[in-house]
């Protein structure tokens, strides 16, 4: 997959954990205010620790985490770890996600949900569904806002 592809790339090209956190840590020193949400793979977390990962991304400025392959079932202990330091655990919902898990990660969401706009592989060459306002609009009436 695209994120795969990217992983391999930055490993290879010597991108480690911590020097993404030193990147976030020079952004907010440079002035960078917007909210930071890391994104990845679960693996990375799990290899650096979990309470360790979430204590040195809060300190670097980092604001929540996009875990890809981190079900919300299977997300309690990161999820509160998360909580403790104020980050966000942000849920991901695709199209074909139904109406009742909806209402679980609508539950769970304490900034926003992550909406994939289209099956498939994330950042491939495809077109964006044609039903991504039916589930935005679908996401708004679990979520409130």
């Amino acid at each position: 997959t695209t994120i795969q592809h990217a992983n391999n790339v930055a490993l290879e090209n010597g991108i480690t954990v911590s020097k993404c956190l030193e990147l976030v840590t020079k952004a907010r020193a440079s002035g960078l205010t917007v909210p930071i949400i890391l994104m990845g793979y679960y693996n990375p977390i799990l290899k650096y620790g979990e309470e360790k990962m979430i204590e040195d991304s809060a300190k670097a400025g980092a604001n929540g985490y996009i875990v890809v392959d981190l079900p919300p079932e299977e997300a309690g202990q990161f999820r509160s770890l998360c909580a403790r330091r104020g980050m966000s655990y942000v849920p991901l919902v695709a199209p074909a996600t139904t109406d009742e898990r909806l209402k679980v990660l609508s539950t769970i969401a304490d900034s926003f949900i992550y909406v994939v706009s289209r099956m498939g592989t994330t950042g491939a060459l495809t077109e964006v569904s044609s039903d991504i306002s039916v589930l935005c609009d679908r996401v708004r009436k679990f979520s409130g806002s």
